[in-house]
């Protein structure tokens, strides 16, 4: 969940050799790609796509997971993921079109559409 990610997970962790140059990527299925099987795993539950961590002192201050583009992708669509989030947190404050807002705790995640169409969600700390 975002507490035990966000109270365990460090910099330092991150720059282990056995994650350079590798994006951490949550699957909700098994994909194939480029004809490689790549496992379904989950890093937050119902946050797929790839992962960003950004720190402040070591720590966690911000998690932004890319979900897909919605240009680069005809079968992506963002209302799944927003349903998803709404099963997972409740409902959402809509703050403007395909923006949103959730509760989970002390955090909150904003689901949104950026300029070049992709649908983030950034998790950050009330």
């Amino acid at each position: 969940n975002i507490e035990n990610i966000w109270k365990n997970l460090d910099e330092e962790y991150l720059r282990q050799d056995i994650f350079n140059n590798m994006s951490l990527v949550a699957l909700e299925n098994d994909t194939i790609i480029q004809g490689n099987l790549i496992k379904a795993n989950t890093i937050i539950d119902g946050l797929y796509g790839v992962y960003k961590f950004r720190f402040d002192k070591g720590v966690v201050n911000e998690i932004e997971v890319n979900h897909g583009n919605i240009n680069m992708d005809p079968n992506f669509n963002f209302e799944p993921i927003k349903q998803r989030l709404e099963t997972l947190y409740g409902n959402s404050v809509e703050n403007s079109y395909r923006n949103y807002s959730f509760s989970s705790g002390d955090y909150v995640i904003n689901l949104s559409m950026d300029s070049k169409t992709n649908v983030v969600s950034k998790i950050s700390r009330q």
